[in-house]
């Protein structure tokens, strides 16, 4: 395995792409190699291909006509679900084995492998923590106001996007119950380092009968990238439930002891 152009992307949430050329060389004699080649491609943790495997496929390169002393170059495209960000290390190597069947006789079966080195860049939102409290705003008005703190667990370059965000309002506590409010908005300006943080402010009010609709404890589901806008190693851990504790008078004419009487002409 003489060179390679792979690079790896994000094809998805939790999903990887592996893509670019891999060159085949023949330093063998005579005629040129014209049998299809097997090929295995190994994902491993570290630096070395010998961590921990992550992931493996295997193909065969066909159309192949190596002459002795040359090479062939051969397109490589696979897409495979892995969860990135639990491989902890944010390089990982790929093991390009030739041949690894040993189904093509050759002068030496020894020397058919290339490790790839891949420092992958692909982030991880997550909502790390949240200092909202929920007040009066107006008679049947509340406003949810303060701040949320968004982390980037993945590797390599920074978050520049910007994050679509939704907060839904629950009646009941853990985020479960009817839904009593729910609204949409977008961070913007956003710089988030890997496996740094970002803190954004949030400022919403709105008309809600909290004493009519709600019981004292509410809660409210904070989502990040909620429309899948971002392409993330993990998708599936962008979300931070608040309890929120409510304080609010209803002032009300529960009875009277008034009586009319002459106070004078």
């Amino acid at each position: 395995v003489r060179r390679d152009t792979l690079v790896l992307t994000c094809a998805g949430d939790g999903q990887v792409r592996i893509s670019g050329t891999v060159t085949l060389g023949n330093e063998g004699c005579g005629d040129a190699l014209t049998a299809d080649v097997p090929v295995r491609f190994t994902l491993r943790r570290g630096t070395g291909c010998t961590g921990t495997i992550l992931y493996s496929w295997a193909t065969a390169f066909t159309g192949v006509s190596i002459p002795a002393k040359g090479e062939q170059t051969f397109t490589v495209d696979h897409t495979f679900a892995l969860d990135l960000c639990d491989a902890a290390e944010c390089t990982i190597s790929l093991l390009i084995e030739a041949d690894y069947t040993g189904s093509i006789c050759e002068c030496d079966g020894g020397n058919n492998a290339r490790c790839v080195l891949f420092s992958w860049s692909i982030p991880d939102l997550t909502v790390r923590r949240h200092g909202l409290a929920l007040t009066c705003a107006g008679d049947g008005q509340v406003r949810i106001s303060g701040t949320v703190t968004l982390g980037n667990e993945g590797c390599g370059s920074a978050l520049t996007a910007n994050v679509p965000m939704r907060f839904v309002l629950r009646d009941g506590p853990g985020c479960t119950g009817r839904v009593l409010y729910m609204w949409t908005e977008t961070f913007t300006g956003v710089t988030i380092p890997a496996k740094g943080e970002q803190t954004f402010p949030v400022s919403h009010a709105f008309p809600i009968d909290l004493c009519k609709d709600a019981s004292c404890t509410i809660s409210l589901l904070i989502e990040a990238d909620h429309e899948g806008t971002i392409c993330e190693c993990d998708g599936e851990n962008n979300t931070l439930c608040a309890s929120v504790a409510w304080s609010i008078p209803d002032l009300t004419v529960r009875n009277h002891a008034l009586a009319l009487s002459c106070a004078g002409d």
